[in-house]
């Protein structure tokens, strides 16, 4: 199964706010990534063409635009894209290091938390990852499990 990006929402917030430690398991890391994960692979291979993480050189990318349609300004992306690569070479040079957090995934195909740590691992070949599973049906009532599995659905009908 391949795991997709949720958005912000109040759902996905008392999730994460409830996530107590899930069941670790270890996944193939190609799993975690899926076409909503294109805009981070695109960073990815500018920071390695230019050892750099210039604001300018990510105008007009998919990771920008994507930002900027959120209503993130230049200098708040600029920012994000700053930590991004502080991530990258942190993960490039001394490896996943899972006190830091697991990649957080659910049973029913969600990636919760880790689009950009699953991306640079992807990126860089790491064939598998523990990541922390958890099961909504422990967290959500019946409706709200409903209206994550619809929006679920749309996410993986629009990138898997």
């Amino acid at each position: 199964m391949k795991y997709v990006g949720i958005a912000s929402s109040p759902l996905k917030t008392k999730l994460l706010r409830n996530w107590k430690r899930g069941k670790i398991r270890e996944i193939n890391t190609e799993l975690l990534v899926a076409k909503d994960c294109q805009r981070h692979l695109s960073v990815l291979l500018i920071f390695d063409e230019n050892n750099s993480c210039s604001g300018n050189l990510f105008k007009g990318t998919l990771y920008y635009d994507y930002q900027r349609s959120r209503g993130k300004s230049h200098k708040s992306i600029t920012e994000k894209i700053e930590d991004f690569y502080s991530l990258y070479l942190s993960i490039k040079n001394r490896g996943y290091i899972y006190s830091k957090g697991y990649i957080k995934i659910t049973t029913n195909g969600a990636r919760i938390d880790g689009s950009h740590r699953s991306s640079i691992l992807f990126y860089l070949k790491v064939p598998k990852i523990k990541v922390s599973v958890l099961n909504c049906k422990t967290i959500f009532s019946s409706r709200e499990l409903e209206k994550f599995n619809k929006h679920l659905f749309a996410q993986k009908k629009n990138f898997t």
